[in-house]
């Protein structure tokens, strides 16, 4: 497929951090989402759930969904959500371009120094 450039990001929901104020159970459950994707055994009803609510916001419009990797370079949870992302929305691709080769040195200070 040959698309034009457009560089936007969407976002389902707000995502709260921890101590910035108590959360209401909306956030919370958005919260909870956020780290059961990260897990390698997150449930395929979790994923789907998630999908299927992002997948609202792409459908109709052609779109090229690019996994970020996580900290250690492993695109495998987020291909896999992108992969079902696509699934539930008409005209969406999953292209998995994106890889870190090594760990950046100053982000694992900072991980370490929290």
């Amino acid at each position: 497929m040959n698309y034009p450039t457009v560089n936007s990001t969407k976002a389902m929901f707000l995502f709260v951090q921890n101590g910035k104020r108590p959360r209401n159970r909306e956030e919370e459950l958005t919260h909870l989402r956020a780290y059961l994707l990260k897990a390698s055994n997150c449930p395929p009803e979790i994923v789907d759930t998630c999908a299927k609510q992002m997948a609202t916001l792409i459908r109709g419009e052609k779109c090229i969904l690019i996994p970020v990797p996580d900290r250690n370079g492993n695109t495998d949870r987020n291909y896999f959500l992108a992969n079902r992302i696509a699934h539930f929305a008409d005209e969406a691709e999953v292209q998995d371009s994106l890889t870190r080769c090594q760990w950046l040195s100053h982000r694992k200070t900072e991980r370490n120094a929290h």
